[in-house]
């Protein structure tokens, strides 16, 4: 019976641990891949935030993206389906180029 109880308390031992070590096991495959500046990435300062909002319970996550362009178009007076063609077109031709610094804009995700 002693070592049932043993096997028992050793797992919930290790359950009770296992979210650290979890952590532990991808900050390693991290250093691994990112080599010696591991700590400065983005990477590492995300599973660490993600680990310590665990541990404080924490139902939220705060997430930092790289900088955008937006461009927008509006009409009024005029229903959806009447101005959507000639608004998609705008916005298409000042992506051409037709825009303040008569260059095309070349970025990735580009949505409607």
């Amino acid at each position: 019976m002693s070592s049932v109880r043993t096997q028992t308390s050793q797992s919930n031992m290790a359950s009770l641990s296992s979210p650290l070590r979890i952590c532990r096991g991808i900050l390693k495959e991290i250093r691994a891949i990112k080599g010696p500046k591991y700590k400065q990435s983005l990477t590492y300062n995300y599973v660490l935030d993600q680990f310590r909002k665990n541990q404080e319970g924490v139902s939220y996550e705060v997430r930092r993206y790289d900088g955008a362009k937006y461009a927008s178009v509006s009409s009024e007076g005029r229903t959806f389906d009447q101005v959507t063609g000639e608004l998609v077109r705008k916005l298409l031709v000042y992506i051409g180029g037709s825009n303040d610094q008569g260059e095309p804009i070349r970025e990735q995700g580009l949505s409607c």
